[in-house]
């Protein structure tokens, strides 16, 4: 919320220029995913963490101090890179110390603390904004990455799964090994499935994700409407990975499939709430996507995360997070362009209908003798 305010009111930034800060900060996590996963394996995963939150801190002051929007761009590409290297040292940390059996419930502590703090910021910004100004929470969020540094430095040293006798071998140069995370998805059973399901379900919450303002455009109360949808979305996903926590490890394809069926239903519900002028209860219906949402992809990270071995975990989970990243910045352009082919309220349902088909083929189809999710839940059990 600071940025929009710096970029739009500060530097009176058109439209696109709010756009492009966006695509800046998130383009980076795209692109060098897979590298990021490579050195994630290859070096010190806390030291990494802790340089990439302490230059996030460095980068966060110069945004205050830039001198113009395309200063402002640079700096949002560079801590979307410090970002990029961040997350797969992040799970690989997790994937070494986590035992698998308690996998399920690091994932969902770590999506309440994401959620939660993505709907504590923006509440917390827009009252500093208004009380002191756009530059203190860019000083606080520094602050904050240097807090974050520190406690990185007091993880335990140990793990329950030491790198040493398993780790691959390198060749090659950086470029050409972090193509391996993609050859290993690509040839393997279990990775392959899980990670083409990851990207599907993340297109299909993005195609109209950017599209809700489009959608209830015209109708009573929009604004304070969309708001409830930002705010409830985000409340049901954090709310619905609180209570998994205390779920027990199986069934993961059910959840899966469970979340996204959820997921697709209430996308379309959406559109049909508008087209019966009853948007007020689009909310409730953003309430229950977040919800699905959570139970599908906790359950999904999960069954990635035990299913990639600790030495590998970098490389791959960097690729994943590279392709969900397109996922990302495809959904909405190919959003966008639906809605203006077919209407926003068509591309609601288009996107429900994948969500939903998505689902139902991951209950359906058991993608070999055993069923894929079944095979990573199993490796921890066997």
């Amino acid at each position: 919320m600071a940025l929009f305010v710096l970029i739009g009111i500060r530097w009176h930034g058109s439209p696109i220029s709010i756009s492009m800060a966006l695509v800046c900060n998130l383009v980076p996590a795209m692109v060098l995913g897979p590298i990021a996963g490579v050195v994630a394996d290859r070096t010190n995963r806390k030291a990494l963490m802790i340089f990439s939150n302490v230059l996030s801190a460095v980068l966060l002051l110069a945004i205050v101090e830039a001198a113009s929007i395309v200063e402002i761009d640079v700096f949002l590409v560079l801590l979307g890179a410090a970002e990029a290297f961040f997350s797969p040292a992040e799970l690989s940390l997790i994937k070494e110390i986590v035992p698998d059996a308690q996998m399920h419930q690091a994932m969902a502590v770590r999506t309440v603390i994401n959620r939660g703090t993505k709907l504590l910021g923006p509440m917390l910004s827009g009252a500093l904004v208004a009380l002191v100004g756009s530059r203190a929470p860019f000083y606080i969020d520094a602050v904050s990455f240097a807090a974050a540094a520190a406690f990185v430095v007091v993880l335990p040293a140990g793990s329950v799964r030491p790198r040493g006798e398993r780790a691959p071998v390198e060749r090659g140069s950086l470029l050409a090994a972090s193509l391996s995370g993609l050859h290993n998805i690509a040839h393997s059973a279990t990775l392959r499935p899980l990670t083409l399901l990851y990207v599907a379900l993340l297109l299909g919450v993005n195609l109209v994700d950017a599209q809700f303002v489009v959608l209830l455009r015209g109708t009573s109360h929009a604004a304070e409407v969309l708001g409830l949808v930002m705010s409830l979305s985000g409340a049901g996903m954090a709310g619905a990975a609180a209570l998994s926590m205390r779920w027990q490890a199986g069934h993961a394809r059910l959840r899966i499939s469970f979340g996204a069926v959820v997921m697709g239903v209430s996308v379309a519900a959406e559109a049909l709430l508008v087209w019966q002028h009853a948007a007020v209860l689009v909310p409730f219906a953003a309430l229950v996507l977040g919800a699905g949402a959570a139970v599908s992809f906790i359950a999904l990270q999960t069954a990635l995360q035990r299913q990639v071995p600790a030495e590998w975990t970098g490389r791959v989970m960097g690729s994943v997070r590279g392709l969900g990243g397109a996922a990302a910045v495809g959904g909405p352009i190919l959003g966008g362009l639906l809605a203006d082919g077919l209407g926003v309220g068509a591309t609601f349902l288009v996107s429900g209908g994948l969500l939903a088909a998505a689902g139902v083929t991951t209950l359906l189809v058991r993608y070999g003798p055993e069923g894929v999710v079944e095979r990573a839940e199993g490796a921890s059990d066997a």
